[in-house]
């Protein structure tokens, strides 16, 4: 009984020290400050490419209870890029597509970080940290480019990812950034080129609404 008791009482401690943590980074964080995302900035044309708007497919934007989600596909003379943003309060409205793409069947070949050089607008320090992803099923194949931001960096981690929106500002919150086209290749390196270059053309207006007000930048 004295052991049972002593559990209890260690276990009662831990629960209050927890309690007692979870207040403190709350506090840390200080007031919830509310953004407004806005991406009517993005270019709708980015060299040869022109940029045209998908539907947003509520089923995914509620189940990811985002607050915000672009999809536009930019077409030019060499293909088409789909560029996929979803911006979300909370670090868990942001999976991760290395988790997605088994989930759905394909299998990834070649699965890569990468760094950007952040383009001269970029208003963090550079580079912009990217995973690279080759990915088959069946006859189809694919290769996208990923980033996940946050007010003052970026990284090619999911995990990585939460844990800093978690203790971030509170109501920053954080997005993934998705390019996806066709492979012509089997050469990732050359492949990505057309996704990082449309990349450095769209990050900083996709990021732009943390950094308006020098106050809410974090």
């Amino acid at each position: 009984m004295r052991q049972d008791a002593r559990r209890y009482l260690i276990a009662g401690i831990l629960l209050l020290v927890g309690a007692g943590l979870t207040q403190g980074a709350r506090a840390l964080r200080g007031e919830e400050t509310k953004y407004e995302p806005d991406f009517s900035q993005l270019p709708e044309k980015v060299g040869e490419y022109e940029g045209r708007d998908l539907p947003v497919d509520k089923s995914i934007y509620n189940y990811l209870e985002a607050q915000a989600m672009v999809e536009r596909v930019y077409e030019g003379p060499d293909g088409w890029v789909l560029y996929t943003l979803i911006y979300g309060t909370d670090w868990r409205t942001i999976h991760a597509p290395t988790g997605c793409y088994p989930a759905q069947g394909w299998t990834m070949t070649r699965n890569e970080t990468v760094a950007i050089p952040a383009p001269e607008e970029c208003p963090h320090k550079g580079p912009i940290h990217a995973r690279a992803v080759f990915a088959e099923k069946g006859d189809r194949r694919e290769v996208s480019l990923f980033v996940y931001a946050r007010p003052g960096d970026t990284t090619s981690s999911w995990a990585t990812h939460g844990a800093k929106v978690a203790v971030g500002p509170r109501g920053a919150g954080g997005m993934i950034i998705i390019l996806r086209t066709l492979p012509k290749t089997d050469d990732l390196d050359a492949e990505i080129k057309p996704l990082t270059r449309m990349l450095a053309a769209l990050y900083s207006k996709s990021v732009s609404f943390w950094y308006e007000d020098a106050g809410n930048a974090g």
